[in-house]
């Protein structure tokens, strides 16, 4: 998949140009000419030009000594290696299972009583399989459903949304998009005044009020804890993906604060969703990883020590090789220019 015609350029784009549009906007207010506005714009890319630079540099050794040695026999020479997961006694004690973002700013969500929970993780919290409909419509009542009756299968208790989610914009301009090709033009501008973020909180709410209409009818226990959740703080700065690794971790287990490991994206393959599917997910954060505004992009070569890291973790060799394998033919679907700027690596712990 090209994604430089993708939904996912259609995010970026829309950042860009309320970028734009507030500088224009708070010059004009200010009496600014073109010129002066046109300076602010070129400030701006200087300035982020400069935070890009900052970040790879200080990711730098790291990828350096990964890509001498490989990321398995890296991962395994760290001494605390073991806090990289919960322990299946913390897992079995955790407050319970957060369905959030794969967001490299998202590195711990944690309880009422201030404990860590377990984070099951995919783009935009599941928001973004609505990208695979027709009419990119998240809040279709089957889409509703299927989703709540796989988190409530999957043991979720928490459904969250957070602040400058690129899952969530790539659906929303989807949704957008196709609004306006079918003459729904009022419908359009609802949806563009209420906002992305708006309109994910609404869109986890209305999963987590089905969640708990299907577990009382399963009769399972604890529906009432069933709860969203917006995340307002990220690790990471506001206009700029820093991630140089997407891990595709085949365990809920994964402890995403752990500081042994460079910050990346994390992709965790859910067992109701096709990996041909998971590995469409995973172009869309690669992709923003590529951008060269707001992610690395223009820092991303060929050279092992610069490439985009895939990293596929999992229990068995078998299981690492059938997600790799999945990967490794996304990655044939690329621009070869791209393609080569991508390494796929197995961990197994």
């Amino acid at each position: 998949m090209n994604t430089r015609n993708s939904y996912e350029g259609n995010a970026l784009l829309t950042r860009r140009k309320a970028l734009i549009t507030g500088i224009g906007v708070a010059g004009a207010a200010l009496g600014l000419s073109d010129r002066h506005i046109q300076a602010e714009e070129v400030d701006h890319h200087k300035v982020q030009e400069a935070l890009i630079k900052k970040h790879w540099e200080m990711q730098d050794e790291v990828y350096g000594k990964i890509a001498d040695v490989g990321m398995e026999d890296y991962f395994h020479s760290l001494p605390d290696k073991e806090e990289a997961f919960f322990s299946k006694e913390e897992a079995e004690k955790a407050e319970g299972i957060t369905e959030c973002c794969s967001d490299e700013g998202i590195r711990e969500v944690r309880s009422e009583d201030g404990e860590k929970m377990i984070l099951e993780r995919t783009p935009g919290s599941g928001i973004l399989h609505a990208i695979s409909r027709e009419d990119k419509n998240p809040f279709a009542p089957e889409f509703i459903e299927e989703t709540a009756l796989n988190l409530v299968e999957s043991g979720v208790t928490e459904v969250s949304s957070h602040t400058l989610c690129g899952a969530l914009a790539a659906v929303y301009n989807a949704r957008l998009i196709y609004l306006r090709s079918k003459g729904m033009e009022a419908q359009a501008k609802h949806l563009e005044e209420m906002g992305s973020e708006e309109w994910g909180r609404r869109w986890t709410d209305a999963v987590v009020a089905k969640m708990k209409e299907i577990s009382k009818g399963l009769g399972k226990k604890g529906s009432e804890r069933i709860r969203s959740r917006f995340i307002d703080k990220l690790d990471r700065p506001k206009t700029l993906h820093p991630a140089r690794d997407l891990y595709i971790v085949d365990s809920r287990r994964f402890d995403a604060s752990y500081k042994g490991l460079p910050q990346g994206f994390v992709e965790h393959p859910e067992r109701h969703v096709h990996l041909d599917k998971l590995l469409s997910h995973v172009d869309v954060l690669r992709s923003i990883a590529f951008d060269t505004e707001h992610g690395m992009g223009s820092q991303f070569n060929t050279e092992p020590k610069n490439q985009f890291l895939i990293t596929v973790i999992a229990e068995t060799r078998e299981r690492i090789a059938i997600i790799q394998a999945h990967a490794e033919k996304k990655l044939k679907e690329l621009p070869k220019e791209d393609a080569e700027r991508i390494r796929i690596e197995g961990v197994l712990v």
